[in-house]
Parts: structure tokens; C-alpha cells; sequence
């Protein structure tokens, strides 16, 4: 006579609680800002767009220092190594930018 089937049936899978719940919290949303004049970038734009002076200023850092750069190499006769010292006009239009960006921001402060 064949054996009767045990009544022994496997438990479903239940994943087992974090020993310590606290260690892995979810996050919550993030914060939105209040003011979106927060960010230097987006204060930065609006700077821009409101004051053509400080507009006209900052292209004028960004373009000169290529067109001196370019009136020296081609002066000298050395314009085949004018990539070798691109980094210098490249650094140069950068910093006077940002330079005439945070005077524009002290001449026009935000309200």
C-alpha cells in the first residue's frame, strides 16, 4: 500500500524584516527652493537679460581677449601654433566674465 503524502507544505517566501529599521530611512521629496533667484546661474541669466549694459560688458570680455590674441599671433607671424595657446584668451575671457558679472551684481543687487 503506497504511504499517504505528508502534510508537510512549504512556507511561502516572506522577506524578513531590517533588523534595525532606522538604518536605512527612506527619502522624503526634496525641498523646492523658494526663491529662484537662489541659484547663482538662474541670477546670473536674469542679470543678463535685465541689464544690457552689463550684457554688452560681458560679451565684450568674452570676444576680446580672442581678437587680441589673434592681432598678436598674426603680428608676430606665429598664427600655425594658434591652438597650442588657445588656453590663455580662453582663461582670460573667463575670469574677466565672472569678474564683470559680480560687479554688475554689486552695481544691480536683487530687491
Amino acid at each position: 500500500m503506497a504511504e499517504p503524502e505528508s502534510e508537510h507544505r512549504p512556507k511561502p517566501y516572506r522577506p524578513r524584516p531590517s533588523p534595525h529599521p532606522s538604518a536605512h530611512p527612506r527619502p522624503g521629496p526634496r525641498p523646492r527652493p523658494t526663491h529662484r533667484a537662489a541659484r547663482p546661474s538662474v541670477s546670473d541669466l536674469h542679470l543678463l537679460r535685465a541689464h544690457p549694459d552689463v550684457r554688452n560688458r560681458c560679451l565684450a570680455a568674452l570676444i576680446v581677449p580672442f581678437v587680441l590674441y589673434t592681432a598678436v599671433l598674426l603680428s608676430v607671424g606665429d598664427l600655425h601654433t594658434y591652438l597650442v595657446w588657445i588656453f590663455a584668451p580662453t582663461i582670460t575671457a573667463g575670469v574677466l566674465f565672472g569678474a564683470l558679472l559680480d560687479r554688475g551684481h554689486k552695481r544691480y543687487p536683487e530687491k
